[in-house]
This record gives structure tokens, sequence and C-alpha cells, in this order.
């Protein structure tokens, strides 16, 4: 060989070099090729928290073959700038999909992710209330001892309202006024007190003052029932045609649903971006960020006179209360 060949050998190889090495460490460094707008640009990310965890990931339709999960986390890496559509599968449950934009250095994430299985059939258990879990929160007539705080109602004859006060460290402290109505008070958060106008329907939700304020104060009217998400913060709530949620802490409220056959019942999921809701004989589950918006639902069973609803607190089990025939009583319906 000569020593021009051996030169040329040389430049090819250092011209490689000087070539492929950039573009590796640039992939190295979270940076593709965009094809579709030709240039290149720093990557992004998809994580996804599921349960169940052995699914089968697809984006943008096409199913991914080796997919890096982690403790049932899912995550996609090494994703250009663009919007996708991601949809999980697994034989016996509802697929669930989103769509979500990736931008440069983004990371995406989806928490708490549920897929449900495909079964529409509950199966009766009995009619004893021992058979399912207890509510969370109850109602109760009085009002003499809430959340340990003990409430005194003081009627104002001249201005006919009442005045909710309430006896903190030694001090009556008044926590607002009210129409004069018959009221039923109910087991809330802590610093919290829930009640609500039998007749009107009109939900009031107070907060505890601290020293020096007021307190949150919430007065939503037409409420034929509600429930708290697991984390205390948000309260969703329904009348007769819609389901709508409350950022206790913000004071937003976001709708949920808007259901021409009406709302009969309506409860959280325990991992606290699902409400399940009962409506012209379905039972429905939606998914909703902490926000209200809606992505995902499904219809969970068809079964008519339901009059009560929960889930176990891992979730997988949600009991109905429904009058079937000559069953009248507790039926299951398996969630994972």
């Amino acid at each position: 060989m000569t020593i021009t060949h051996r030169r040329i050998i040389y430049i090819v190889f250092f011209a490689i070099f000087f070539i492929i090495g950039p573009l590796i460490v640039l992939y190295a460094t979270g940076y593709r090729y965009n094809a579709r707008i030709g240039t290149i640009q720093r990557t992004g990310a998809i994580m996804i928290d599921v349960i169940p965890g052995d699914v089968s990931v697809s984006l943008d339709g096409a199913e991914i073959d080796n997919v890096d999960i982690v403790d049932k986390s899912i995550r996609l890496t090494r994703l250009i700038p663009k919007e996708y559509e991601i949809t999980l599968k697994k034989d016996g449950y509802y697929d669930w999909s989103a769509r979500t934009y990736v931008g440069p250095s983004d990371s995406v994430f989806f928490r708490n992710v549920r897929l449900f299985r495909d079964e529409n059939l509950p199966i009766f258990i009995g009619n004893a209330d021992s058979v399912v879990p207890n509510r969370k929160f109850t109602a109760t007539t009085t009002s003499e001892l809430i959340k340990n705080q003990s409430l005194k109602i003081k009627q104002d004859t001249d201005r006919g309202v009442l005045k909710i006060e309430v006896d903190k460290s030694g001090n009556d402290i008044e926590l607002g006024v009210v129409p004069h109505a018959e009221y039923e008070f109910y087991d809330s958060p802590d610093n919290w007190i829930v009640f609500r106008d039998r007749s009107a329907r009109t939900l009031y939700v107070y907060e505890m003052p601290e020293e020096g304020s007021t307190g949150r104060k919430y007065a939503i009217p037409d409420v034929y029932g509600f429930d708290w998400s697991k984390d205390e913060r948000f309260l969703m709530y329904h009348n007769n045609f819609e389901l709508w949620t409350l950022d206790v802490l913000t004071g937003r409220q976001n709708l949920i649903t808007r259901r021409s056959s009406g709302i009969d019942y309506a409860i959280w999921y325990p991992s606290g971006n699902y409400v399940i809701y009962y409506s012209g004989d379905v039972v429905r589950i939606r998914e909703i960020n902490f926000y209200g918006e809606t992505t995902v639902s499904y219809n969970l069973a068809k079964l008519p006179n339901v009059s009560d609803m929960r889930v176990d607190p891992e979730g997988k089990d949600l009991y109905l209360r429904a009058d079937v025939g000559n069953k009248d009583g507790w039926f299951i319906r398996k969630m994972q």
C-alpha cells in the first residue's frame, strides 16, 4: 500500500470520525434529527404511571416492542417534538388513550392511569351493608359536634337569618350567615364545615378560620349529592343534570359532564382522577385531571334502580346497591 493510499484512508477515517462523532454525542445528549421540519432538535419524553403494569403500548398507532417499564411506570424517551397519540391495551380491559404534545426537553407525565376490566355483569352478593366498605363521610341532623368543633346556631330574628358560630379556644367565631331553614350537617375533612339546606339543596362549605383570617366560604345551589377526593382538596358535586368539581383551595369550578338523562349518584374513584356516576340506568366512569378536563369515559354496568355506590380503598371492586327483579341489595363489579 502506497503512502498516498494510506493518506487517503487516514483522511477518510478522520472525516468519518468528525462527522459521526458529533452525531453520536448529540444523540447521547438527547438530540435527534426531525425530518418533518428538517432540523436537529432536543427530544422529550412521556412518563405513564399505570395499573396494571403489563400492558402493550402504541404510539401513533404503532405498537412499541421493547417498552421501558419500571415499577409500573412506562417511559417513552427520545421523542422528537410533536403531538402524539398514546394507547395502552390489555386483554380483558378497556383501552386507554390520550393525545399530548411533547416539546423540546419536555417530560409529560400521566399519573394514576388505570385500565378497567371490560365486563358489564355485576354479581349479587347480599343485602347487608356489612358486605361493602363503609362511607367516608356521612350525614347527621345534629350540629352538636362536627370534627371535634362545637357549633352554635343562633337565630337573628331581625334579619330572618341564622348565624353559624364555632367555639374555638373558648371564643365564639362567626363562620357565616345563612337563610333561616332546616339544615343537614355532614362529617367532613379537617378544618371544614359542610352542611346543606334540606329544602333549597344549597350546599355550604366553610373553612375553619385561622387566627386573623375568615376562611374560605362556598355556597353551591341545587346540590343533590357530593363526594370529597382522597386528598380532600376537590369536592365533586352534582345537580339533576350536571357533574362538577370544586377546588376548595382556589375556588375553581369545572364542569365534568352534562347528561340529559339526569345524574342520580356520583363518587370518586380512589386514585383521585376518575369519577363514577349513575345516569339513565348506566354506571359510567370518566377520567379527569385535577382541574376538570375530561379525557376517557367507559360504561361499567347497566343496572336499574341504583341507590348507592361504593369502591374499596384499593379500587379493585365497585359495589352497587340496586333493586333488580327479586334481588334487592348489593352487587359487585370487578374493576381490576
